[in-house]
């Protein structure tokens, strides 16, 4: 039997107190706040892990990285590439840069989750300075906004047919063919107001009807050709309207093909309230057997 002594007993006891101190140096209990400092890699255990892992444990609305107290520098965070060149900073400050390329996916991609609150933007620029808001630029064109103006730098403002665009000209298009003799070139909305321009048909394929008698009317409920009235000479893809007039093309130099809505050369007014408005077209005629247009609607709409 080995025996031990009191001074002995009190040794073993101060050296286990030593051991599970530092055991709970590296095992912190939970919601202790512990340091985390990352510099030479040869001391990291393994250089090659790259993920941070908040606990489940981790206070609400405490981050699980937090760089503070940066008075050294302007960079808080950088990233780098294979070959040490900076691809992404955070600065001091809180701006950020971020330069490089990308070869694959998107450069910069923001998908906003289901979830995101009705009104709310999935980004937003809020710009306190006298700079641009916006500035998009590439090899062949360049844009910028500051908040008041948006300056195409010398290039062209491209849209599309049958996109309707508020405060600025649009365009609807429908094609009307000898068969179904009628149907809806174009819908106002109730309490939308639209500001017509013109109406121009384009035909394509002559009307062929017996005795030579079709037309087509463009108009609404209140005056079926109110828009615009065809005969059928002027349902001809040769026909010109006037001279020097494009063939086919009706619409634009003879009174006796737009209607009473268009005749004061002014444009007409949609303003329907209670319920929509529709601009329709209507085939006329002794068995309309060919025959294909198609119809432009040039508007703007205010409201």
């Amino acid at each position: 039997m080995i025996k031990t002594n009191k001074r002995s007993r009190l040794l073993t006891l101060w050296l286990l107190v030593a051991v599970l101190g530092l055991a709970g140096c590296f095992n912190p209990l939970p919601g202790q706040d512990v340091p985390l400092e990352i510099g030479d890699r040869s001391t990291l255990v393994d250089p090659g892990v790259s993920n941070f892992i908040v606990p489940t444990y981790q206070p609400t609305a405490q981050p699980g990285v937090v760089i503070e107290n940066n008075s050294a520098g302007s960079t808080s965070l950088r990233i780098e590439n294979g070959s040490g060149t900076p691809v992404a900073e955070v600065y001091q400050g809180g701006g950020s840069a971020w330069s490089g390329g990308a070869t694959v996916n998107n450069w910069v991609a923001i998908a906003a989750p289901t979830a995101q609150a009705t009104g709310i933007p999935a980004a937003a620029i809020s710009n306190a300075g006298v700079g641009a808001i916006l500035n998009l630029s590439g090899s062949a064109l360049e844009y910028q906004f500051d908040g008041t103006t948006l300056d195409l730098q010398s290039n062209n403002l491209e849209a599309d047919l049958n996109t309707e665009h508020l405060m600025f000209p649009s365009v609807i298009t429908a094609t009307v063919q000898y068969t179904p003799t009628s149907g809806t070139v174009a819908t106002i909305a109730d309490g939308e107001v639209w500001l017509i321009h013109a109406v121009y048909a384009n035909v394509s394929t002559n009307f062929d009807c017996t005795g030579d008698d079709c037309d087509v009317q463009i108009g609404d409920g209140g005056d079926a050709d109110g828009l615009l009235d065809l005969d059928d000479a002027e349902l001809q893809a040769a026909d010109t309207e006037g001279t020097g007039a494009a063939a086919g093309w009706q619409g634009f130099m003879s009174t006796s093909t737009r209607g009473a809505y268009l005749a004061n050369g002014l444009g007409f007014v949609y303003a329907p309230s209670g319920a929509a408005e529709t601009i329709d077209y209507a085939v006329g005629g002794t068995d309309p057997a060919a025959g294909t247009l198609d119809v432009y609607v040039v508007y703007t709409r205010i409201k």
